[in-house]
């Protein structure tokens, strides 16, 4: 309260004795005040009663010109009336004094506060009370340890928080009708290198055991239908963006897939015990064979991605772009990325023995902070914070492949039948996670996947039946590991092509004159069993690595072991990338449009093929051909292989059948009593 000149001085309250001239003030300031106390004032208590003021003896005693009359009280209130017919001047000359002092003692005071490192400085107030206020060095000190209890609390504001994760987790899972893909992007279709397979994956025949996922930004001939260039999936509720997987997003493709290396007739496996044996050569793999025991020479291989969740930290500090550890990007939103040389090279591996595909991402324990806030803040990147552990983690997508355990298909890759297995309840395929490495396959214990619905799995049960999960216990975080099949390859072997001995090589046999020679050449050796084709391959110098990319291959439709091709031997069986999205009409008029143009792709049919001699006189425009043994067995449009005069085989399609001869589209040079070689599809 700041009295003015003319106004009742009711400052404080004061202590009054009956009988005595001393007033005793409680927070008053009648000395010091800006318009201080006078003599000759008037003062008193009750508005009754009237006191001189004989002396002002200091801010909290006065003294009157009589006793005091009334009852002695402590704590009073009064009142203090100017006396106006004093001499205004030497009063206002008094007061201009006493403000100018205070005014000085005002400024002293706030350079010392402003200044001081102390907590607090006394500064007086306009009645020349002394107030303690807290300095500016105290306030942001205060400031400072308030930041430092909110880290405490709330640490790493600029990261995404779990409950936020799993709240757009859970979104997700509403919006996708299951596990899938969002988006399969793009492709490139342009013979004879790149071939559609279907939207958004595609082939690269001159590039060994690869197939092509999603438009590169290089990608100069962009096919496909898909919103996005780049394949999106949805895996429980986490959506992640596939790009530089395995190789760098600058050229035709945006992520490669990789396959195991073709089989060269070395190992062996038996049904019975469930135990496959690498040998040293293929002498002693056949001579292992029994009735349980096989050459594994006609194979198909699965492929797919396994996603789990992962605690950053010492042992495992890396974090990846778009979370994928086989990420190739050389930056992630900006930060430069190095070879993470810390974990192992087989966490980073496609199949059993790849030793190329380690991955590139940012060490996150010697990340800056600006480092880890511009990628934290990337939701793309799915990284969080989890306030009750205090820990970072990341959602990492690993692709893997697994080359068939045995001959044949896989028994079930369908997560709504069955668990993941080669043979019925036998090979397993086992879950890896966040683990160093792994056995790919087990028939019992591990970490087994399973169907969703099977009452052993880590989860306990989840309703999303289109990924596979693992037994307990799971190697990731939480059980959190999800395994998405993706399709299955038929796969060629090293070994040189018979249609009878073996009929899924690629190779040259080494012919009689030291030369590569196809099974039917004038200096092929003779045959007599399946070994043959793997220990009389081709490796003369005129024709060596026959059968692979780059050379001469031994197949009559010209194909090799190490290719990868859109269908047929060596090629897809089944694409399985199905949708996250639910099914519309939409959907069922595309597949039966795509079914009636031929170009709707299921499982294949197995080829059969069958040798024999033709019963007719050598001709140079033969319209077709009499089979020994009559033409039972042919249908229209078989494939049959022609020896002609020159003992070259020709391709030909049966146009027409009659009891005793075939006729083809075309004619065709045909030697007297010459063999055919008759291939058709099974039903």
């Amino acid at each position: 309260m700041t009295a003015s000149a003319g106004a009742w001085y009711r400052v404080g309250t004061v202590n009054v004795t009956s009988g005595q001239q001393a007033i005793v003030g409680i927070g008053t300031n009648w000395q010091n005040d800006v318009i201080a106390i006078a003599i000759g004032d008037i003062f008193t208590v009750d508005s009754k009663t009237w006191y001189e003021v004989t002396a002002v003896n200091s801010d909290t005693s006065i003294t009157l010109d009589r006793n005091f009359e009334g009852a002695t009280d402590a704590g009073q209130s009064y009142a203090i009336v100017r006396n106006t017919s004093g001499t205004i001047l030497t009063r206002i000359a008094g007061q201009v004094s006493v403000q100018f002092n205070q005014k000085q003692l005002f400024l002293d005071e706030l350079r010392t506060w402003l200044n001081s490192n102390n907590a607090s400085e006394e500064l007086t107030d306009s009645h020349g009370i002394k107030q303690e206020l807290k300095t500016p060095s105290q306030m942001v000190r205060d400031h400072d340890d308030k930041l430092a209890e909110l880290d405490e609390i709330h640490p790493f504001p600029w990261a995404m928080r779990k409950v936020e994760f799993e709240a757009r987790r859970a979104a997700n899972n509403k919006k996708f009708a299951a596990s899938g893909f969002v988006h399969l992007g793009k492709h490139r279709n342009v013979s004879p290198n790149y071939t559609a397979i279907n939207e958004g994956l595609f082939t690269e025949i001159t590039a060994p055991n690869i197939l092509n996922f999603g438009s590169g930004v290089g990608n100069t001939a962009v096919s496909g239908v898909s919103k996005s260039a780049l394949p999106v999936v949805n895996i429980n509720g986490v959506v992640t963006k596939l790009t530089s997987l395995s190789i760098l997003n600058t050229g035709y493709q945006a992520n490669r897939i990789k396959l195991p290396p073709a089989e060269d007739g070395t190992r062996t496996y038996d049904s019975a015990t469930g135990v496959s044996v690498t040998h040293a050569t293929p002498a002693i793999a056949f001579a292992s064979e029994n009735a349980t025991n096989k050459v594994v020479t006609d194979r198909v291989d699965m492929w797919g991605f396994e996603f789990f969740l992962r605690e950053i930290n010492d042992a495992d500090p890396f974090v990846y772009d778009k979370g994928l550890i086989q990420s190739q990007a050389t930056s992630i939103n900006g930060v430069a990325t190095v070879s993470d040389n810390i974990r192992p090279i087989t966490y980073f591996a496609w199949y059993e023995g790849d030793t190329a595909s380690r991955g590139k991402g940012v060490n996150w324990q010697t990340a800056s902070e600006a480092q880890r806030t511009v990628i934290a803040s990337d939701p793309e990147n799915n990284i969080y914070f989890d306030d009750s552990t205090g820990k970072f983690y990341q959602w990492s997508p690993r692709g893997r492949s697994f080359a068939g355990v045995g001959n044949g298909d896989w028994f079930n890759v369908e997560s709504t039948k069955s668990s993941l297995f080669f043979e019925s309840s036998a090979k397993f395929v086992v879950a890896q996670g966040p683990s160093n490495s792994v056995i790919p396959f087990a028939n019992t214990g591990g970490a087994r996947y399973v169907a969703p619905t099977n009452a052993g799995n880590a989860l306990g049960g989840i309703t999303d039946n289109a990924i596979f999960v693992p037994v307990a216990p799971s190697p990731s975080v939480n059980n959190e590991c999800y395994f998405l099949v993706c399709g299955t390859v038929s796969r060629l072997n090293k070994g040189a092509y018979h249609p009878s001995f073996n009929p899924l090589g690629a190779s040259l046999f080494e012919g009689t004159n030291q030369g590569g020679s196809f099974w039917y050449g004038n200096n092929a050796p003779n045959l007599s069993s399946k070994l043959q084709c793997f220990t009389e391959i081709s490796v003369n110098n005129s024709t060596p690595n026959s059968g692979s990319i780059g050379n001469i291959s031994g197949r009559p439709d010209g194909r090799f072991y190490d290719a990868i091709y859109a269908s047929g031997a060596g090629g897809v069986c089944r694409d399985m990338r199905y949708s996250a999205w639910g099914l519309k009409t939409e959907d069922f008029a595309a597949a039966d449009l795509a079914i009636k143009s031929g170009e709707y792709r299921g499982r294949e049919r197995i080829t059969f093929t069958k040798i024999m001699n033709n019963t007719d006189s050598a001709n140079a425009q033969g319209s077709g051909v009499s089979p020994a043994g009559g033409t039972a067995g042919f249908s229209l449009g078989d494939v049959v292989f022609v020896q002609g005069m020159d003992g070259q085989y020709r391709k030909r399609t049966v146009s027409s059948i009659s009891q005793f001869t075939i006729i083809f589209t075309e004619n065709v040079s045909r030697a007297a009593n010459g063999l055919i070689v008759h291939q058709r599809q099974l039903a």
